[in-house]
């Protein structure tokens, strides 16, 4: 199974691979938002309070959670921790285990279910990050890849601020 998933990936090109695997965060992060709504609303899933509160400044907003959050975290969890960690011959599964912690850790700030949400968003951007580095041997595309992934993940999180239903 992991041949054919790693087949998978050494087909994509970069732009597809990191569309791909922003979507597959977003739909986790959905179903594990929508998880907790039910278990805490129940049956009033849908008739309750929207999913998502509106920005109060949607530009600004906009920019910080979709170019400078993502370009802080993906510097500091990708390109500092990562670095360190492979400098101090970490096995690639320990890292990516820990800066996925660290990521998550990083989102408790929020709430319980931001940091739930984000320990499969961080395993993805990190492996991303080590994938990419691996086959291009290029940091920056390693970082790029990253970067694209979480931009794009918290760009449709942001859309959804604007569905009603």
């Amino acid at each position: 199974m992991i041949k054919i998933y790693r087949a998978y990936l050494d087909s994509l090109n970069f732009y597809k691979y990191c569309l791909a695997a922003s979507f597959l965060t977003f739909t986790l992060s959905l179903i594990v938002g929508f998880s907790y709504r039910y278990m805490v609303d129940g049956l009033n899933l849908f008739l309750t309070k929207p999913f998502l509160a509106l920005p109060h400044k949607p530009f600004q907003e906009f920019i910080s959670d979709t170019i400078l959050t993502p370009l802080l975290e993906t510097t500091f969890d990708q390109g500092i921790v990562i670095n360190i960690l492979q400098r101090l011959r970490i096995r690639t599964n320990w890292i990516i285990a820990l800066t996925t912690l660290i990521f998550a850790a990083s989102h408790l700030r929020n709430s319980t279910l931001s940091a739930l949400n984000t320990i499969f968003l961080g395993f993805v951007l990190n492996y991303s990050y080590l994938y990419w580095l691996k086959r291009s041997t290029s940091r920056r595309i390693a970082f790029e890849s990253s970067l694209l992934i979480h931009s794009t993940h918290n760009f449709y999180c942001y859309l959804l601020m604007f569905v009603h239903y």
